[in-house]
């Protein structure tokens, strides 16, 4: 009978270790560079946010990309997006992203959210394609 108590109580707090676990990692889809290009230019509804730093941004960016790099410029840009619109989030190297993937699962509640995987520096590793226009910081 103790053996059956302790084994119950270790499966209950293994459960509640893996909860808590699952509770930290982001919902977001990663996909590698090619596959994020892919789904991106399939779905024109989809918006792309680039969450690096501005003087980044104005440098170059990910074609159709919108700065995001901030949670006031964030908020602009999701709050008045329906629930289901397509994400396609992306930084430097993946640090910022995460975050931005926990606050639009978590808190805004977007159910479509695609991070991509090694960031920036991958993308134009792989050679895909960057928009170099110029823009204004502000």
């Amino acid at each position: 009978m103790m053996k059956k108590t302790i084994v119950v109580i270790l499966l209950f707090l293994s459960s509640c270790f893996v909860s808590k676990q699952q509770e930290k990692v982001s919902s977001c889809r990663e996909l590698i560079p090619e596959t994020f290009y892919v789904r991106m230019e399939s779905n024109p509804d989809a918006v792309v946010l680039d969450t690096r730093i501005l003087s980044e941004y104005a440098e170059e960016r990910i074609p159709r990309a919108r700065f995001a790099g901030n949670h006031e410029k964030l908020n602009g840009l999701v709050d008045s997006l329906d629930r289901e619109t397509p994400l396609f989030i992306y930084c430097e190297y993946e640090d910022r992203s995460n975050t931005v993937c926990n606050i639009l699962t978590k808190e805004k509640k977007f159910e479509n959210v695609y991070k991509l995987e090694g960031g920036y520096e991958m993308w134009k590793k792989v050679n895909l394609p960057v928009d170099t226009t110029k823009r204004k910081v502000f």
